[in-house]
């Protein structure tokens, strides 16, 4: 995915020179084997549709309008997606949340999986993201044990109050700093 105006810049000499790669090969006669010839000749037209691909998504993201993730998995994509159409820069992006352009770049490097929670809500914010509207499909199968760093955890005290014992269970996942993250749900 093209990210900014320097990568839409290359990309867009990349494609001239594939193309004149290609027509270059195409108008010699060159001394090997055709079965090699060809296989050269595929090789840089399977590049010039990579990047072409690429610079049309880039471009009608400026016409976009309406974004959308179908997985939070894409929601950093979103969010580029988002700043592209909106026709923001980076350097624009960073002064409205108050940021360098330098986070901004680190943060798309990465497709966002390097900010955190209030900082992908910060961005979504600037961007008129309406981060309410994100649905998740329930996947009746799904056991928090499954993602990583994460684990079930069962607490055995008996909470005592006026009317009942309970017993509760909960999630916890591990970060940098050793500490975990609970929430606890009253155990049936």
């Amino acid at each position: 995915m093209i990210k900014n105006e320097r990568q839409y810049k290359v990309a867009k000499d990349q494609m001239a020179k594939l193309k004149a790669a290609l027509d270059a090969s195409i108008n010699t006669t060159m001394e090997m084997p055709r079965e090699i010839y060809e296989v050269m000749i595929a090789g840089i037209q399977s590049q010039i549709e990579e990047v072409e691909s690429k610079i049309a998504e880039f471009e009608s993201l400026s016409k976009a309008s309406k974004l959308s993730a179908t997985s939070i998995k894409d929601f950093g994509q979103l969010l580029i997606k988002a700043r592209i159409a909106r026709g923001y820069t980076q350097a624009e992006l960073a002064g409205k949340i108050n940021r360098t352009q330098q986070q901004i770049q680190q943060y798309e490097a990465t497709d966002y999986n390097s900010a955190n929670l209030s900082k992908l809500f910060e961005v979504a914010q600037a961007l008129g993201i309406d981060v309410l509207d994100l649905s998740v499909p329930l996947d009746p199968d799904f056991q928090l044990s499954d993602m990583p760093g994460w684990s079930i955890v069962n607490i055995g005290t008996t909470i005592n109050d006026t009317k009942s014992s309970s017993k509760w269970s909960g999630c916890t996942k591990d970060n940098k700093n050793g500490f975990g993250e609970i929430k606890l749900n009253e155990a049936a």
